[in-house]
C-alpha cells in the first residue's frame, strides 16, 4: 500500500499498484540529487505503475499526471525525467525507456477513449517509448505508437505511427525529418547517481519495491 502522507499529498487513488524508486517532495522544497522537483504529480492508480531508478518530474507551473486503469501498465525505466503539465493515461500499457526525456505539456494516450464515428471500436494499443527518447513540448504520442531508441519527437508534434531508432520525427501528423545514428554508448541522461540518493522519504521501505528487484 501507498503510504498514507503520500497519498494525501497526491490526492491519489491507489488501489492497484504502485512500486519503484520514487522520488517525489512536497511543493516548495528542491532537492534535485534524489530527483524531486516542486510539486506532487497527481497519481490516478488502479492498476501497476512501475518506476526505476532516479526518476524526476518537475512540477514547478503544473503539475505532471499519471493515470493507470484497472490490468493496466505504466512502466518507466531508470533515469527517466518528466517536466510539468504531462499527462500520462495508460488503459493497456505503455513503457517509457531508459535515460529518456520528456518535455513540458506532453501528452501519452494508449487509447482515444471515445469511437470517432458510431460504429467504430474505441482504439486501444500500446505504445512503447525506446530507449534514450527525447519527447518536445506539446508533443501527443496516440495508441499503438512504438518509438526506437534515440528517436526525437519535435515540439508539437502529434504521432500517430511507429518510427525506428534513430529518428526525428514532427509535424501533424508527425512524419520522419530526419534519420541519425544512435552509437551504442549514446546515453541521453547521466547515470552516475547512486540508489541511495533516490530513497523516497515519503514511501515505506517495506511496501515499496524496485522495478530492478522484481526482476532478479
Amino acid at each position: 500500500m501507498i503510504n498514507k502522507r503520500l497519498m494525501r499529498a497526491t490526492q491519489a487513488h491507489a488501489v492497484g499498484r504502485l512500486r519503484g524508486a520514487l522520488a517525489f517532495l512536497p511543493t516548495g522544497r528542491i532537492r534535485l540529487d534524489a530527483g524531486f522537483i516542486y510539486r506532487f504529480p497527481k497519481l490516478d492508480i488502479y492498476g501497476d505503475l512501475i518506476i526505476g531508478k532516479r526518476f524526476i518530474v518537475m512540477s514547478r507551473i503544473a503539475p505532471a499526471s499519471f493515470s493507470v486503469a484497472e490490468g493496466a501498465r505504466l512502466l518507466i525505466a531508470d533515469d527517466v525525467f518528466i517536466n510539468q503539465g504531462t499527462r500520462i493515461h495508460a488503459q493497456d500499457k505503455i513503457s517509457i525507456g531508459a535515460r529518456t526525456e520528456i518535455a513540458d505539456f506532453v501528452a501519452i494516450y494508449d487509447t482515444n477513449f471515445h469511437a470517432v464515428a458510431p460504429l467504430d471500436p474505441v482504439i486501444c494499443s500500446p505504445v512503447a517509448i525506446g530507449d534514450d527518447c527525447w519527447i518536445g513540448a506539446g508533443a501527443t504520442i496516440l495508441p499503438g505508437v512504438t518509438l526506437g531508441r534515440g528517436c526525437v519527437v519535435a515540439a508539437g508534434s502529434v504521432v500517430t505511427k511507429s518510427f525506428g531508432q534513430g529518428t526525428l520525427v514532427g509535424g501533424n501528423p508527425a512524419k520522419a525529418l530526419r534519420i541519425f545514428e544512435v552509437p551504442e554508448s549514446f546515453r541521453r541522461r547521466g547515470v552516475n547517481r547512486s540508489e541511495e540518493d533516490v530513497a523516497s522519504p515519503l514511501t515505506s521501505t517495506a511496501s515499496v519495491k524496485t522495478a530492478e528487484s522484481k526482476s532478479a
